[in-house]
């Protein structure tokens, strides 16, 4: 893809933005974001997603999956966010990421990065972005994400990526907690040197899913002044130049402590879980709908569905990233924009 054609595809993306900006949220979303599934072979102490392989043995199908991203192609959606659990787990990915491709979705897929060596010329061909996640450098992001040889084998990943196909944008996401917030420093300085854009993200706490989760994520998050010393230094080098993506109004609210915004991801995205589940995040364990039951066009269009977006706007509980500067899109926040535009939808596809 050319400048030309990537400026044509931002610029869909932001108008596309607009408009439903513009129609009061009654806009129908844009970007489906699929759980593909919940297993994972690490194990992240802040994961709320994982499952073990009895209880993800309800994931959905491959003709399901297909049937799923065609029909979002068909209603006009432009992107997909395919993660997990760790979503290379699946061994038909780089086949569904070929059929949202054909569908007309734009692709971005979010990774630990410890299989993509192996096979980055399966999902290679079909991606838009990538985003591995890295928390530190060397054994000490292994000892973090509770897998060795993660760091080797993500890193070798990119690598390969970015040499084979020069046209996936490919970028790093690195989760702020208690055990990595010293290393900020050297995940900055390591974007810088590769040339990666780097997005960082506060800690989601809340449990908001249908299955119990097996540890209390608050247990890793960093003390506050931790917190705000990182935020600080990762305010400092955007202005530097680093590759940041994270917007100014994201950084600073975490250096503020007013994380205070008003949830609009939901008129932009709708969330599939990895058996198909479309849950109410407002309602903990409450499940509105399945794709395997109904079509997607029924589930968005039904008023239960348009009650639940209209209730989400009163809500600020989610700390990631993607939710945060969606929102802040949405309000049309001069900094958002600017920052957006010039770093592109991966900003907050996740």
């Amino acid at each position: 893809m050319n400048v030309v054609e990537k400026f044509r595809d931002i610029t869909r993306t932001y108008r596309t933005v607009l408009g439903a900006h513009l129609a009061g949220g009654r806009a129908r979303p844009f970007i489906l974001s699929h759980l593909v599934t919940s297993r994972c072979n690490a194990g992240c102490p802040m994961c709320l997603w994982k499952q073990n392989d009895d209880d993800a043995k309800d994931e959905l199908s491959t003709l399901e999956v297909e049937n799923l991203y065609r029909q979002a192609g068909g209603l006009g959606f432009l992107h997909l966010v395919v993660w997990g659990g760790e979503p290379l787990m699946r061994e038909d990915l780089g086949y569904l990421l070929q059929v949202a491709q054909n569908s007309g979705l734009k692709t971005t897929l979010i990774t630990n990065g410890y299989l993509l060596p192996d096979m980055v010329d399966e999902v290679g061909l079909f991606l838009n972005n990538i985003i591995v996640s890295l928390d530190a450098l060397s054994d000490r992001h292994d000892a973090l994400r509770r897998l060795p040889g993660t760091f080797r084998n993500a890193t070798d990943g990119m690598a390969l990526i970015r040499s084979r196909y020069k046209d996936v944008n490919t970028t790093i996401m690195a989760v702020i907690t208690g055990e990595n917030v010293g290393h900020i420093p050297e995940l900055l300085e390591f974007s810088r040197q590769k040339n990666l854009p780097i997005m960082f993200q506060s800690i989601n706490t809340t449990d908001y899913g249908v299955h119990a989760r097996p540890v209390d994520v608050r247990q890793s998050l960093p003390q506050r002044e931790e917190e705000v010393r990182a935020f600080r230094l990762i305010r400092r080098s955007k202005n530097m130049g680093y590759p940041v993506l994270n917007s100014p109004d994201y950084i600073n609210a975490f250096i503020t402590g007013d994380v205070a915004y008003r949830c609009h991801y939901k008129s932009l995205v709708v969330r599939v879980d990895a058996n198909g589940d479309v849950i109410d995040c407002t309602a903990p364990g409450r499940v509105m709908a399945n794709v395997k039951q109904e079509s997607l066009k029924h589930i968005l269009s039904a008023p239960e569905y348009r009650t639940f977006v209209d209730k989400t706007s009163g809500c600020c509980v989610c700390m990631d990233a993607g939710t945060i500067e969606a929102s802040y899109l949405w309000e049309l926040r001069p900094q958002a924009i600017f920052n957006a535009l010039r770093h592109g939808k991966n900003l907050w596809a996740n």
